[in-house]
């Protein structure tokens, strides 16, 4: 994990040690005179968790859910692990980002293989697109995919444009060259990130280079931009996967170590840190509207209320089931939120339990 350093503590002085028993000696009377809540009062509390040092991030989320009333609890279980590392059907080297399908299932851009899958629900495989090469339709790094009505989206950061295919997996064109002359007149360098499609058609792109948000109308025109390097309102430090959901933009601001939420016009609206801090990658919001994060320096998925209180989180760094490392991508499926598990090759499935004591 990236800046998880020992601190430095320092040598404890006589006057400390003092200090310290006074402290011990007034929290053991408070006990006594039952104003504190005895240690044991806390078992139910504490988290275990993968490793020692995630305890306090882990114990924050978890503290936020409690203070929920108990109908908005709810709890992330692991599931199951979909697909294994290979270049076959259903197999993953380095999957990318997740999406929803347009009849249902989900895509999956495998990064490694240089191509899209489509699962259905069940995860089984449907179809595939892209591959490398020059042919039409071929790709040279996917990193990310949209989907509405019958068209698929795959953003193709090699060659940095947007490809268009069916909602089969056939090629139909490049609807977005992000190196052509007029848009780079007007944009100059772009390096996108992730892809997501509005209710109106609307094409959005996450533009690391500029630390930015970039809108595209459903004629492909530039509506807009907004953003800039910094970590105030509306700004981004390499901005990562975006998603267009019923209440509005959500951003994941990876090197702020948050969500930023924008309105439809690219105005800001809040800003949801991550418990503990970390380095969200994705993000997906569900038919209840609650939002899902993927956290790869900490290798866990959150999730939020519409508000951006911390409901649950799910996963800690390493391999074994329901762990993840570099979680990637995300998506969401009534209960289920499925997560790229990106360094493991593998989807890694988790069900929503509402109303669980946490």
């Amino acid at each position: 994990m990236q800046g998880n350093h020992a601190p430095h503590i320092p040598a404890r002085t006589p006057r400390a040690r003092a200090l310290i028993s006074c402290c011990v000696l007034a929290i053991a009377l408070a006990i006594a005179a039952g104003h504190v809540p005895s240690p044991s009062s806390f078992a139910d509390e504490l988290v275990t968790p993968a490793v020692a040092a995630e305890a306090a991030p882990e114990s924050a989320a978890v503290a936020a859910a409690e203070a929920l009333p108990e109908s908005a609890r709810v709890d992330l279980r692991f599931e199951a692990e979909i697909g294994r590392s290979g270049d076959g059907p259903g197999e993953f080297r380095r999957p990318l980002t997740l999406a929803l399908a347009p009849a249902g299932g989900i895509l999956v851009t495998d990064a490694g293989n240089v191509r899209v899958q489509c699962l259905d629900e069940a995860a089984r495989w449907r179809w595939e697109a892209g591959g490398a090469g020059t042919d039409e339709g071929a790709l040279q790094r996917p990193l990310a995919a949209a989907a509405s009505g019958l068209e698929v989206l795959v953003l193709d950061g090699g060659r940095g444009r947007v490809l268009q295919f069916h909602a089969r997996g056939e090629y139909l064109g490049v609807v977005l060259d992000l190196s052509a002359p007029d848009i780079e007149r007007r944009l100059g360098e772009v390096d996108p990130r992730g892809i997501a499609i509005d209710r109106s058609g609307n094409i959005l792109i996450t533009d690391r280079e500029g630390d930015r948000l970039l809108v595209f109308a459903a004629n492909h025109d530039l509506l807009y931009a907004t953003g800039g390097f910094g970590e105030g309102e509306q700004q981004f430090e390499d901005p990562e996967g975006v998603v267009a959901g019923p209440t509005g933009i959500f951003v994941a601001d990876s090197g702020n170590a948050r969500v930023q939420v924008l309105d439809p016009q690219g105005r800001f609206r809040a800003s949801w840190p991550l418990p503990g801090g970390g380095r969200p990658t994705a993000i997906a919001v569900d038919a209840a509207g609650r939002v899902c994060v993927t956290d790869a320096e900490r290798g866990r998925v959150l999730v939020f209320d519409r508000h951006g209180r911390a409901l649950a989180e799910a996963g800690a760094p390493g391999s074994g089931p329901g762990a993840l490392r570099g979680p990637a991508g995300v998506c969401a499926i009534g209960e289920q939120v499925i997560v790229a598990d990106s360094e493991n090759d593998r989807l890694v499935r988790f069900r929503l339990v509402t109303g669980a004591t946490p």
